[in-house]
């Protein structure tokens, strides 16, 4: 069963959707509450650059498609791929629902055309359109499979066979637009495409590429985002009760915005957390800049209570939230970039609060910070050098057993006093400063 086959077809007259066996089947990405992700900058995430190459089918005597000159070369080289990029450097807010998630100005994804092929065939110059029509005993749906295995896979001179974008230019038909499938598959089909409107062949991939991506269409209830609310589908303002959407995954005459939400499940299948479209970077992606913050060190009984934040999170990376080294008993809650946490016992003991950034093909990478519960307790610090900075209500040294080695800055954080015992030696070029640490469970 091919339950992910997805038809996305746009035209102006006739718009239409074909779904596989009449079922959508939304991708596991769904279950994550993106909505719950406050704290993603685009400035924090490294750009991802996919891969495509176009494959021009031609009738044989090279008529019926882009014609393989100077003119085509440049429309599909430079100008698409270039206002392709405009498009998703300069994301546009939304029209509709644009309070239910903070704006993102830039996707932070972009596209590089890998080649260009020309190809001359009289059958597959016309793209079949009908699911009970039979190519060579393939099914309609698995058309695209078809191309990319006589015009990829079994072509000695096509380069990035498994780890680019395949996107083939066929003709015929009553319908101008494109089929690929949701998330499963490294190629597209695009039908009757024009070299006097290149506007709408690139909106027409960046369409195509947000299915690869692992986007559904906008207009349904859905989709896997709260931030993309239903809406009639009016292909422009002229044809719509109301306000049109100008969302990328509508049938719009703009195609022009992507959601918070959208933004992110790109990049989650982009980091190869699901679906193969992470095989089509042409940079691998980099572990970025986040940081852990929290509204306090302490988490007192019966007072405040403890909020971390993971800020600058890169588009697309998921957290996990644990705590570790404590036994009192938390009552914790976690949702998307937060954590918080509050307490009843009046134990005092050190602890670290975790998140655990999930960077999918990855790995991971963990972001600690100490908690302090309950307030501090006296420290004696111990015998050897100190390799880490010290906290304590009162820090006493042990004299000649304590040192801090060359080349180390160590800080006693005190709330009362900090006792330097005779003995307590910095070595040459070693540094040590204290800084007071007020004990807000006191």
């Amino acid at each position: 069963m091919f339950l992910n086959s997805l038809n996305a077809q746009i035209n102006c007259e006739l718009i239409y959707d074909t779904v596989s066996h009449g079922s959508h089947v939304i991708s596991n990405t769904n279950s994550l509450n993106w909505s719950n992700y406050t704290g993603y900058d685009y400035n924090s995430t490294s750009i991802k650059v996919v891969k495509l190459t176009f494959h021009i089918i031609q009738k044989a005597d090279s008529s019926n498609n882009f014609p393989n000159n100077a003119n085509s070369n440049q429309l599909l080289s430079i100008d698409a791929i270039t206002n392709l990029n405009n498009s998703m450097g300069v994301n546009i807010p939304m029209n509709l629902g644009i309070n239910l998630a903070p704006f993102q100005s830039d996707t932070r994804i972009r596209f590089e055309l890998a080649n260009i092929y020309y190809w001359n065939d009289d059958y597959d110059n016309v793209y079949r359109t009908n699911y009970s029509n039979y190519y060579n005993g393939i099914y309609y749906s698995l058309y695209g499979d078809y191309l990319t295995a006589k015009y990829v896979t079994n072509k000695s001179n096509v380069d990035f066979k498994t780890n680019s974008v395949h996107v083939f230019f066929c003709m015929g038909g009553s319908s101008v637009g494109g089929h690929t499938t949701l998330g499963n598959s490294k190629w597209m089909i695009l039908t009757n495409m024009s070299t006097s409107d290149p506007a709408f062949t690139f909106r027409t991939i960046k369409h195509e590429m947000g299915h690869v991506m692992g986007l559904d269409h906008s207009w349904i209830s859905n989709d896997g985002c709260e931030d993309t609310p239903s809406n009639p589908n009016c292909w422009d303002q002229n044809n719509c009760i109301g306000i049109q959407s100008n969302n990328t995954m509508d049938y719009n005459n703009c195609q022009c915005a992507f959601t918070q939400c959208q933004i992110n499940k790109m990049h989650y299948y982009l980091l190869g957390n699901i679906g193969v479209v992470s095989e089509c970077l042409k940079n691998n992606p980099i572990i970025d800049n986040p940081q852990l913050q929290s509204n306090s060190d302490f988490l007192c009984s019966g007072g405040n209570e403890n909020v971390s934040t993971v800020t600058n999170l890169p588009f697309g990376v998921t957290i996990d939230w644990t705590t570790s080294s404590i036994t009192n008993n938390l009552l914790t809650e976690s949702a998307g970039n937060t954590f918080s946490m509050t307490t009843s016992t009046t134990i005092k003991e050190v602890g670290q609060i975790v998140s655990q950034l999930n960077y999918g093909k990855l790995g991971y990478t963990d972001l600690q910070r100490n908690i302090y519960l309950n307030g501090l307790n006296d420290v004696v610090c111990p015998n050897g050098y100190l390799n880490e900075n010290i906290v304590g209500k009162n820090i006493v040294t042990k004299g000649q057993s304590t040192k801090i080695a060359p080349g180390s800055n160590i800080i006693l954080y005190y709330d009362e006093s900090v006792a330097l015992n005779p003995g307590f030696e910095v070595e040459l070029n070693g540094q040590l400063s204290t800084e007071k640490k007020v004990d807000e469970c006191k």
